[in-house]
């Protein structure tokens, strides 16, 4: 340490606002801040006592009151009072002029601790690096300034100092369970606290609490060993107060800032439990938003993290498949073997116990179920998963108010699971129960799937009036689709060739057709793509060319529904 910083750090700001005219300091602040250096350097050269009551109980005004009466007779007589985090403040005012030094004001900013180092190379990205870690505890930033890779033993000092100051700041454990929050700002804690308690605690309580610092952007962030020490508290409160706390950090940070933001806040912080609630809770508005760029942010999650948990690491792989084509699921190579399938058989065992009781949650693993299934060519039994987690999201809609564009994202995949599985009529309920949905949403997207699917089974099965109905519904809404716009167009494309060469125009279907790729790529509905192409050739008086394309399709592609290959 320079000689610069033999005063500690955080007095020379304190000094800078602090009334010059004043001769009693009171310090109420942790041990680990350094609170008694600061009592001691605010008196410095000037003739003056340090009383230190923070590790006795504090008896009444009397001991108070003899220091006033001493200061009062001796106008050159300065006194500092450390105080134990019990004692009330309010009443002190009454014996003498006073300063008080409280939590917050002890703990050092970026600034200071790189005052610390020495101002040497480099100085002011390790300062923030130490900042991040333990915020401005004193105890714990000596020993990184010495040496920064002594976490383990600046986490143990934080931790003694902290759990001290927590057993009388926050007895009840309120201003702790804030860790859970990726984000702090005055709306995003307020709406957490009101999910939790009749009287909502504030930014305020937990900065001069000394949990939340600002940093570089003038916000406030949680250093992230104050944030793992908490947690420890908090954890120990069971994992259904755990489940209620993150349900309501999740719900107060994606309100105020976004799906899209909260996930960049728990990405930075190493949040794992909120990526995770991400995906499983809030995939219908990820999906809905810029897919791409959640993808992207979530390949920087270590792999050991997203195999930790089943539904973090398939829920990801799933996003992942709808986001890298912009086209939708991909038709698998491989069917594998349902009763030989570890994971199809526990997500069986896990749906049909949250099926006894069913919420949005149950329904998300459903979904996630079925598709598991219809990506590995499993389509019998996707088929079957489609029509369980329906009848759970019916139930689960009858008990709650219900979420449109969930209804309508998870009745438009179920109907292409029971479509793949062969199982037209109720395919064809599906998409409708979707786009009835998606109509009461506002998202062009919702609507202009159901109906562009709706108007394929139509066509196929020769019901030209009707599909074409489906048809304008899905045109009053495509221009409008942002992100997923192939995918949602396809179906309208094949449907538009199927009543095409019904009606033996084949360059009306040409043209049509010349929209996809010339052979049929791996989207799932690749049956439906191959034999449109085979009924082209039969139009245009080319049958070996059909059959060749049919031949080639069976052979190469064994994995399909049956149904036109």
């Amino acid at each position: 340490m320079t000689e610069e910083t033999q005063m500690p750090p955080a007095l020379r700001r304190f000094t800078g606002w602090a009334d010059p005219q004043s001769r009693l300091l009171l310090v109420r602040a942790a041990s680990g801040t350094g609170r008694t250096w600061f009592a001691k350097s605010w008196i410095g050269d000037r003739r003056g006592t340090v009383h230190d009551f923070s590790s006795r109980e504090f008896e009444g005004l009397a001991e108070l009151e003899a220091i006033s009466r001493k200061l009062s007779q001796d106008p050159e007589l300065y006194a500092a009072v450390v105080l134990s985090p019990e004692h009330t403040v309010w009443h002190l005012a009454l014996t003498a002029k006073i300063l008080f030094a409280q939590q917050r004001d002890l703990l050092l900013n970026a600034g200071e601790i790189s005052a610390m180092l020495g101002g040497i190379a480099g100085s002011e990205e390790e300062a923030l690096e130490i900042y991040g870690k333990c915020g401005g505890w004193l105890g714990a930033v000596k020993l990184l300034v010495r040496d920064l890779h002594s976490v383990e033993p600046a986490r143990q000092t934080l931790r003694g100092a902290l759990s001290m100051w927590l057993a009388h700041s926050d007895p009840g454990k309120e201003l702790s369970e804030a860790a859970i929050l990726p984000v702090f700002d005055d709306a995003t804690v307020e709406i957490f606290y009101s999910h939790l308690h009749a009287d909502p605690h504030t930014v305020n309580d937990l900065v001069h609490c000394g949990l939340l610092q600002e940093n570089a952007e003038q916000d406030w962030m949680m250093p992230s060993m104050v944030r793992e020490l908490l947690l420890e508290r908090v954890q120990l409160a069971g994992a259904q107060r755990m489940e209620l706390l993150e349900a309501a950090a999740l719900e107060a940070a994606t309100s105020v800032h976004g799906v899209l933001a909260t996930a960049e806040a728990a990405l930075e912080q190493r949040r794992w439990s909120v990526l995770n609630r991400l995906v499983t809770e809030k995939w219908d508005e990820l999906l809905l938003l810029d897919l791409q760029k959640f993808m992207k942010l979530a390949s920087r999650i270590p792999p050991a993290i997203t195999g930790r948990n089943t539904y973090f690491g398939l829920g990801l792989r799933i996003l992942g498949e709808f986001m890298r084509n912009d086209s939708g699921l991909q038709a698998p190579r491989l069917a594998m073997d349902y009763a030989n399938n570890p994971l199809a058989q526990a997500l069986r065992h896990e749906t049909d116990r949250l099926y006894l009781n069913p919420d949005p949650q149950a329904v998300t693993i459903g979904l996630m179920e079925m598709l598991y299934l219809r990506m590995n060519g499993m389509y019998a039994e996707a088929g079957e998963s489609a029509l369980r987690m329906r009848s759970a999201l019916h139930k689960a809609s009858d008990a709650s108010t219900g979420n449109p564009s969930l209804a309508a994202l998870v009745h438009a995949q179920a109907g292409s699971s029971l479509f793949l599985a062969g199982r037209g009529a109720e395919a064809q309920q599906s998409y409708e129960l979707s786009l009835d949905s998606a109509r009461r949403t506002g998202n062009a997207f919702l609507p202009a799937d159901p109906a562009g699917k709706l108007a394929l089974l139509h066509a196929l099965e020769g019901h030209a009036d009707t599909a074409r109905d489906y048809l304008s519904e899905h045109e009053q809404h495509i221009s409008r689709v942002g992100w997923g716009q192939d995918m949602v167009e396809r179906d309208a494309i094949l449907a538009r060739t199927c009543l095409a060469l019904r009606m033996l125009d084949a360059e009306l279907a040409r043209s049509e057709l010349s929209k996809l790729s010339r052979t049929p790529d791996m989207d799932e509905f690749w049956p439906v793509h191959a034999y449109l192409l085979a009924a082209e050739k039969f139009i245009l008086a080319l049958p070996a060319t059909a059959g060749k394309l049919v031949h080639q399709m069976s052979r190469q592609r064994v994995v399909s529904d049956g149904t036109y290959c």
